[in-house]
């Protein structure tokens, strides 16, 4: 089966997968703006004074990536804060509560910038495995052929449920029905 366009099946699965790889990315940028907004994390100062001054979706990627490279000590550092506060009990400030739980937000707004940037990386190699498919006329049979590894199902299903992305419509209804098929394992392959 090809698109409705006659867009050969390997074209098709490698449109859906870029797609899902510029969410996933436009995703974490928007988790790292929630954060800053909610004021659990400031970004100041200037980084580089040239005159070509990087965007702001460049300087929120390169925020990204500083989050990605911190992430262990940055768990580390605020669940030892956390564990500080709760160990205290009842003699802990309110103060001491609401800091411990803007951490447990930060730390679970970086576990959720890291897997979408994971599995955005994914796609990557996904990608180039798909476009060698050319044999292949079904859309969704690629995608089940090439998804046999537990991360890339695991990466299907998350497509196949994003809230997100059914919400902002990421993908045509012909492609959500690719990616259901692919992900419900019904096909033969």
């Amino acid at each position: 089966m090809m698109g409705k366009t006659g867009t050969p099946a390997w074209m098709v699965c490698v449109d859906i997968l870029n797609k899902a790889k510029r969410e996933l990315v436009t995703q974490a940028i928007e988790t790292l703006e929630a954060e800053i907004d909610a004021k659990r994390m400031d970004i100041k100062g200037s980084l580089i004074n040239v005159p070509d001054q990087p965007s702001d979706a460049e300087m929120k990627l390169f925020v990204v990536g500083q989050i990605l490279d911190n992430a262990e000590q940055m768990r580390q550092r605020y669940g030892d804060y956390i564990k500080a506060v709760h160990s205290m009990g009842s003699s802990a400030k309110s103060a001491d509560v609401e800091g411990a739980e803007r951490a447990r937000l930060f730390l679970m707004a970086v576990e959720k910038i890291e897997t979408l940037i994971r599995y955005s990386k994914e796609l990557d190699s996904w990608i180039n495995d798909a476009s060698m498919e050319v044999g292949i006329r079904d859309p969704a049979l690629i995608l089940k052929r090439t998804s046999a590894s537990p991360r890339r199902k695991e990466l299907i299903n998350f497509l196949s449920k994003n809230k997100k992305m059914q919400k902002e419509g990421t993908f045509s209804g012909e492609e959500i029905r690719v990616i259901n098929s692919a992900s419900s394992g019904g096909l033969e392959g």
